[in-house]
């Protein structure tokens, strides 16, 4: 449930003049509204992609955009595996617009027992259901939401990069380096 800079194992940004080109393309992509709708940056281990996701928060955030980001942590228990993953997302969510902490606060109200369904129902009831009305809504400006998952290798499960790539892979636009 950290943005960039609030956690000790959050990622600082890129310094300022570095990885300008990837930036403004990421900045570009999150700019358009047609698809495909995911963008994977990939790349070696210590090529720069935390620094890179971090900036990527900072910037889009600075520009109106809503960006859910979680930065996944092999060292940090809370953040190794995909299971604090929906309500991290969802708190971010709530934080960044009224209508989407009004449908998360109905739902949890509701149904706490959604907090102990599974993954892919939490993320679709918790994250993306409420997105939906967040995008639907007339007063709502911003085109694009973006959500930003960092080091989904840093989990101890395995199965969790199943399970995005079953969940967000038909929407995908691959990037590398």
């Amino acid at each position: 449930m950290y943005s960039p800079g609030e956690h000790p194992d959050t990622p600082e940004p890129c310094s300022d003049g570095t990885r300008v080109d990837v930036l403004s393309a990421i900045h570009e992509w999150a700019s358009r509204t047609s698809t495909p709708r995911v963008f994977w940056l990939t790349g070696p281990a210590g090529s720069g992609k935390s620094a890179i996701a971090s900036s990527v928060t900072e910037r889009l955030r600075s520009v109106g955009l809503i960006v859910l980001p979680f930065f996944f942590s092999r060292a940090t228990r809370t953040r190794n595996t995909a299971f604090a993953l929906p309500a991290a997302l969802a708190y971010e969510l709530a934080a960044a617009n009224l209508i989407a902490r009004r449908k998360i606060l109905q739902l949890v109200n509701d149904e706490p027992e959604i907090l102990l369904s599974s993954l892919a129902d939490q993320l679709h009831r918790l994250v993306f259901d409420p997105l939906a009305s967040v995008l639907q809504a007339d007063t709502y400006k911003a085109t694009n939401v973006i959500l930003l998952l960092d080091n989904v290798d840093g989990t101890v499960n395995d199965e969790i990069a199943d399970l995005f790539a079953e969940l967000f892979l038909p929407y995908s636009d691959f990037r590398t380096g």
